[in-house]
């Protein structure tokens, strides 16, 4: 049976990256408003603030999950939870430091019920879709992407002429991506077959997800080092960190583009894209271990060179986390389980932050030989899982042929 991709689905994937435009957009220009002339908030309360809603921003979003899956259905948690963001991007052109905390407080809320279940309902247009899942959830990073760096763009360049553009913007941004989002249709699901289907072999979907989230875990873990340990670099000159971040973003979008494409006519299972993933990214720091300390034109290059195939590595993996949830979970509760596998990652980037704390008084080469050697590690584990979710997959591709 031929495997296409739904108008819904990319509905849903225009509504998320629309959201993630505004969220992001506002985001960056946050701290500024808070520290400026009209609020006058001390820079250090200031942080302190942004750490914590983005530590809130994981919390309520599994909540939000519960409620749109559990209690209230996943389209009023939809609709509900944009309008409150929205709200909440529109107050904040009201310059108060008690009406900063009430914006904040219901874009947070918000997006916890938005952003989960739009996620909830994109993954479900591709249950018994195996073949195009890691396709349509690589488009589906491609819009959280390319809406971040937008929303960045533009809402940045708005604020710098007045913060009440770049706030009214994003609150257009939201309302334009709940009504997408509100209106999309929902694909009809056989939710007893499914389940019927799925519970013979409970224990090895189990650990296909869990070690998918080690593996995701990991890599964002390195990831997080290795941009420590290149803002190091930034330090002595060795490079434009700003212009690397940059590049490594718009590299990611292009890069996520092209695997849509690919992985909608070429079918490989998830765990395959993990081990190139993990590999590649090894490469990507290898690269960087013979680097001398000094700032030339060659040490620039090799470090974009780096920077680049760890955006390939990047999109290879990332996506695939929630492609294996989405495929081994009950649709019934899909927006609950996608809320709660990224919290892990959250875990691991914290342990990587702590990692990073003592890893200042060593060289950046120690740093990334030990960073090289746990992703080739951790690229073999996936080699293996490639192994078993192979068996796994000729017994299911048989069914959609």
């Amino acid at each position: 049976m031929q495997q296409s991709h739904s108008l819904s689905a990319f509905s849903y994937a225009i509504s998320n990256g629309i959201e993630r435009a505004s969220y992001y957009g506002i985001r960056s220009i946050l701290i500024i408003y808070m520290v400026g002339e009209s609020l006058q908030v001390p820079e250090n309360d200031a942080l302190e603030f942004y750490g914590m809603l983005t530590m809130s921003f994981y919390i309520s979003k599994v909540f939000g999950a519960l409620l749109g899956d559990l209690l209230i259905g996943n389209k009023t948690a939809i609709l509900i939870g944009g309008l409150l963001q929205t709200l909440g991007c529109f107050l904040l052109c009201v310059e108060n430091v008690s009406m900063l905390y009430v914006s904040i407080a219901l874009i947070v809320i918000g997006s916890g019920l938005f952003a989960p279940n739009v996620f909830g309902q994109f993954g479900k247009q591709y249950i018994n879709k195996t073949k195009i899942i890691d396709a349509g959830l690589s488009g589906y990073f491609l819009f959280i992407n390319l809406g971040g760096m937008l929303g960045i763009i533009i809402i940045g360049y708005l604020g710098d002429k007045n913060f009440n553009y770049g706030f009214i913007f994003g609150g257009i941004l939201m309302l334009t991506a709940t009504l997408i989002a509100y209106f999309s249709k929902n694909r009809t699901i056989d939710e007893t077959q499914i389940i019927k289907e799925k519970s013979n072999e409970i224990l090895k979907k189990i650990v296909f997800v869990f070690v998918a989230i080690i593996l995701a875990g990991v890599f964002w873990a390195c990831y997080e080092i290795y941009f420590g340990s290149v803002l190091s670099l930034s330090i002595i000159g060795a490079i434009d960190v700003g212009n690397f971040y940059e590049m490594t973003s718009f590299g990611a979008i292009i890069i996520l583009g092209i695997l849509t494409v690919i992985w909608t006519f070429v079918y490989t299972n998830q765990f395959s894209k993990f081990c190139i993933g993990l590999l590649i990214s090894a490469l990507a720091v290898s690269l960087l271990i013979t680097l001398p300390e000094t700032s030339n034109d060659g040490n620039t290059n090799i470090i974009f060179i780096s920077g680049l195939l760890l955006a390939l590595g990047e999109a290879f993996l990332s996506p695939m986390l929630y492609a294996i949830t989405t495929r081994y979970s009950n649709p019934k509760y899909l927006a609950i389980l996608l809320s709660l596998v990224g919290l892990p990652i959250l875990m691991f980037n914290k342990i990587a932050g702590k990692i990073s704390e003592f890893t200042y008084d060593f060289k950046p080469t120690g740093i990334f030989i030990a960073l090289t050697s746990v992703l080739i590690l951790f690229g073999i584990i996936a080699c293996i899982m490639w192994f078993f979710q192979k068996r796994d997959d000729h017994k299911l591709l048989l069914k959609v042929k």
